[in-house]
């Protein structure tokens, strides 16, 4: 195919008018939470490792399997430590698991992206479908300078402030953000974390008789030395934050 056709084909893809679209998108990203109920839902998260990572084997063993019950009251999350391995547990923190552990991309994300503060550049790269409804993907990308994201190893508390890239799915017909991707930057060769990366989707969830968009998946990865490890979450069973939901906040 000549490539002018191919460009021809491309432009009608595209949004007519590409800001515009951002723009809206952003609106509804940034207002997102606001239109939330105060809700619970369970998060389970499998973990998995790949000892030769940074050779890109693909050969990941898993570890084991945590879950949590995310709380949000409206302004913030809390996630508090049920079950290992489906066993239940008390008085035990997320943290207190150790290796790589997985919280705060609920909301997070999207302000990562959309913040006016991270002052994002987005180009239109491609549409695709997902659960049936008509997405364009844009690819965008924030320099460290007005990057948000702190990636920190637990053993020695060392953080790093690093520019990202990745990718954006808006549906083209609501604006809503269905999926996306955030891929660390530029991370020094002396820090301890070499790379990261997480993939987020959003579904549709039944909470009180109405329809949220929410979580819905979850895949984070981190490379640290010749290890990859891998953090694959299922958000579920979402019901409404009630006084009578056992809910302790640490």
């Amino acid at each position: 195919m000549p490539i002018s056709l191919i460009l021809a084909i491309a432009a009608l893809l595209q949004p007519a008018n590409q800001d515009a679209f951002i723009a809206e998108a952003r609106e509804i990203a940034l207002h997102y939470t606001q239109s939330l109920p105060n809700f619970v839902c369970d998060q389970d998260t499998d973990r998995y490792v790949n000892y030769h990572g940074d050779k890109k084997d693909g050969k990941f063993n898993r570890l084991d399997r945590y879950t949590t019950r995310l709380t949000y009251n409206g302004v913030t999350e809390d996630y508090q430590l049920v079950a290992i391995n489906g066993k239940p547990v008390r008085n035990k923190t997320l943290e207190s698991l150790g290796g790589t552990i997985s919280k705060g991309d609920f909301a997070s994300a999207l302000k990562f992206i959309f913040a006016a503060a991270s002052e994002a550049k987005f180009e239109w790269d491609s549409e695709i479908t997902i659960r049936d409804r008509q997405c364009d993907v844009f690819n965008y990308a924030v320099d460290r300078n007005h990057s948000r994201l702190r990636i920190v190893e637990g053993g020695t508390g060392e953080a790093y402030q690093t520019a990202y890239r990745g990718m954006v799915y808006i549906d083209r017909e609501t604006k809503h953000t269905l999926k996306l991707t955030i891929n660390s930057e530029d991370i020094p060769p002396g820090f301890p974390i070499q790379a990261t990366s997480q993939e987020l989707d959003y579904g549709f969830a039944i909470i009180g008789g109405e329809s949220y968009l929410l979580p819905f998946d979850s895949d984070v990865r981190m490379l640290r030395g010749h290890e990859l490890t891998r953090n694959v979450s299922h958000y579920g069973n979402y019901r409404k934050f009630a006084a009578d939901a056992n809910i302790t906040f640490h």
